[in-house]
């Protein structure tokens, strides 16, 4: 029985949860539950919040979950696009912070979340950060001679995006998405039918593709804020780096970034799954990161 059958549907694991929107400077989607010390959820490129369907309710057990679109993502409402990406990003979480009043909490950032996640510990935000837990993140290049072909990596992946784009098909979007996984039955229906209806709206689907441009594109703006070894220097939050061993970028690298932080701050794990590690071993990595928060985060002791 996969993970997606034993959970039932999304509206069923969604029981409880609050929906809506932020009322800051940007108009975010986000999700809400449980009750504790705050954690925030941050999704890849291309993404949205169902893609923590899986994680949202253990956290909920000990936590107040807040996990939001980004801009030019998901429901998210529309504002000005700007190709540098990160920028933008690490504003609109300080702007989620703000309007929901919280003044610190846990952060959770997967592939594109996890370099706005690293990105922001790394410059100015790492006060806010009572832990920090980074799931295949991008972005982060701890040493360059363990990082893949970069610009040939990127049009590849460009390619893959835009396809789903270009048309959001049930077969195309299924196809886009069992890339993220090592078992493609771990994607079910319910879960290609949700992004199929983000991707077929309109105006989503044309920001989608400006981000993918902007993410994967030539111009490659998003670069200039790539986590280097003086970024990751200044990091001072309790880590957990989250890999899985079918994910594109190698273990080495997910490996060299817990080497940096150092021993007594990071910890490592490694699943065997692909890059939603998060998703396709979700019993798997939701004990593994609510046992790193309980002895590690700042908030909980």
């Amino acid at each position: 029985m996969t993970a997606a059958a034993a959970g039932g549907s999304v509206w069923n694991r969604a029981l409880g949860w609050e929906m809506g929107y932020t009322t800051g400077r940007y108009r975010s989607r986000i999700i809400k539950a449980g009750s504790g010390p705050a954690i925030v959820l941050m999704h890849g490129q291309g993404g949205h919040v169902e893609n923590f369907v899986r994680n949202i309710a253990a956290f909920a057990a000990s936590y107040r979950v807040y996990a939001f679109d980004f801009l030019w993502h998901g429901l998210s409402g529309p504002t000005a696009f700007d190709e540098r990406l990160i920028p933008a990003f690490r504003d609109q979480f300080i702007d989620v912070l703000d309007s929901e009043g919280i003044d610190s909490c846990i952060v959770l950032g997967q592939s594109l979340g996890g370099w706005v996640a690293s990105s922001l510990a790394s410059n100015g935000a790492g006060d806010r950060m009572n832990a920090l837990i980074l799931v295949t993140p991008m972005g982060i290049t701890p040493d360059p001679t363990t990082v893949p072909a970069g610009a040939a990596a990127r049009a590849s992946l460009l390619r893959t995006s835009l396809e789903a784009l270009e048309d959001p098909s049930l077969p195309n979007i299924r196809k886009r998405l069992e890339r993220l996984v090592s078992d493609p039955r771990e994607i079910d229906d319910e879960m290609v039918l949700i992004r199929a209806a983000i991707y077929g709206r309109p105006e989503t689907n044309a920001s989608l593709r400006a981000v993918a441009e902007a993410y994967l594109g030539p111009a490659y703006r998003v670069g200039e804020f790539a986590v280097g070894p003086a970024e990751l220097a200044r990091i001072t939050t309790p880590t957990l780096v989250y890999w899985g061993t079918h994910n594109a970028t190698p273990q080495a690298v997910g490996q060299a970034i817990r080497a940096s932080l150092g021993d007594e701050q990071a910890e490592y794990h490694c699943a065997e799954a692909g890059h939603w590690a998060h998703y396709e071993k979700s019993d798997e990595f939701n004990a593994t990161a609510l046992d790193f928060l309980n002895r590690r985060s700042r908030s909980t002791g």
